[in-house]
């Protein structure tokens, strides 16, 4: 079972993951237990005899399916939905740690709980390292100028392009993302604009409605003084 849903969920997560970036690892960590469960002997073993290993393996598959699913089944938006995931799979992991009479311990309530908060922490710091599945960004272009009510681009720059800061109007750098949507979905895109790894220019949180034929949005860097 294990086996058929991790391999069942790679190439969303591959394509949804952009190549390279922060949540590449993410997608590394999936195949590599993808290929481990072939070595049925071993992996089985490995299940058995180590507890901790089992308690995370089967957080993060239930977890990475349910990040996937939620959104296209219950219509909520992702950001929500990468949640829901962690705290279902979350309590669904913890039969495999804890028998029913440990679990009604006062001070194992208590580490349930905080462990449960701080699961939520790092979800919400490491957001960025996670692919937005169903999402997926289809391309990414460069302008000078661009009209705000068909978003269509003016004075198109080419990805290989060195362009000086003098040619852009008003010293703006204009971005836009063309991202993909299985379907109609409640997102919540903010626009990051880096190089090298250093952030440069973040937008505003916006929320809107993604539909099939995906969505289109923009933002402008201002280059020079």
């Amino acid at each position: 079972m294990y086996q058929e849903t991790l391999f069942f969920l790679l190439p969303f997560y591959f394509y949804s993951t952009t190549f390279p970036s922060w949540n590449s690892s993410y997608v590394v960590v999936l195949a590599a237990l993808a290929v481990l469960s072939c070595f049925d002997a071993f992996f089985g073993q490995l299940l058995r005899t180590n507890r901790w290993f089992a308690l995370a393996f089967f957080g993060f598959v239930t977890y990475s399916a349910l990040q996937f699913f939620l959104p296209l089944v219950l219509h909520v938006p992702i950001h929500n939905g990468a949640y829901l995931a962690a705290g279902v799979s979350f309590f669904a992991s913890l039969p495999l740690a804890y028998s029913a009479a440990d679990l009604r311990q006062p001070r194992r309530k208590v580490a349930i709980f905080v462990a449960l908060v701080g699961i939520i922490a790092v979800l919400k710091v490491g957001r960025a390292l996670i692919p937005p599945v169903p999402l997926r960004l289809a391309s990414l272009s460069f302008a000078t100028g661009i009209d705000r009510a068909t978003l269509r681009l003016e004075n198109e720059i080419p990805e290989d392009d060195v362009v000086p800061a003098s040619r852009l109007r008003e010293g703006h750098l204009i971005v836009r993302a063309t991202i993909f949507s299985p379907g109609r979905l409640p997102v919540r895109i903010q626009v990051r604009l880096a190089r090298d790894g250093v952030v440069l220019h973040s937008s505003r949180m916006l929320d809107l409605v993604a539909h099939s034929s995906g969505f289109r949005v923009w933002d402008s860097l201002r280059i020079g003084p």
